[in-house]
């Protein structure tokens, strides 16, 4: 009997190992990614850097801050419709809007300095929040 229950354990610890997260869940700070990547060097000396933002989550993400530096200045003008520096240290991406389930949304910039784009915060659509 003690050996039937411990089976009983185990199955259900094992389903509950690979049971797949619910459609539509989402915690936004793990399910936004961020890759920043050195691009070639221009003639000025400054570099292009290329960053794409995917969103693996289920659902929409939107509200979606990155840590751009404390001053985020390139030497090519970026559209601020896809990052705009809203105080130091913060630019939002897409003016707030949202990014699909499964999307990315990809932009490059020029500068002398490489801003490291960590995702500072975001919203899930679906009500719960990633700040």
């Amino acid at each position: 009997m003690a050996a039937s229950a411990v089976a009983v354990a185990v199955a259900s610890i094992v389903l509950l190992v690979l049971t797949p997260p619910a459609a539509g869940r989402c915690d936004a700070m793990k399910d936004v990614r961020v890759k920043e990547n050195a691009g070639q060097a221009q003639l000025n000396g400054a570099k292009e850097y290329a960053v794409v933002v995917t969103n693996t989550a289920g659902v929409p993400v939107s509200g979606i801050h990155l840590y751009c530096g404390f001053d985020f200045h390139t030497v090519s003008p970026v559209d601020a419709d896809i990052i705009a520096l809203v105080k130091n240290g913060d630019c939002l991406l897409r003016r707030g809007g949202a990014i699909a389930a499964g999307g990315s949304v990809t932009f490059s910039y020029t500068s002398y300095t490489r801003y490291s784009m960590d995702l500072l915060a975001a919203t899930c659509n679906d009500g719960s929040s990633g700040i």
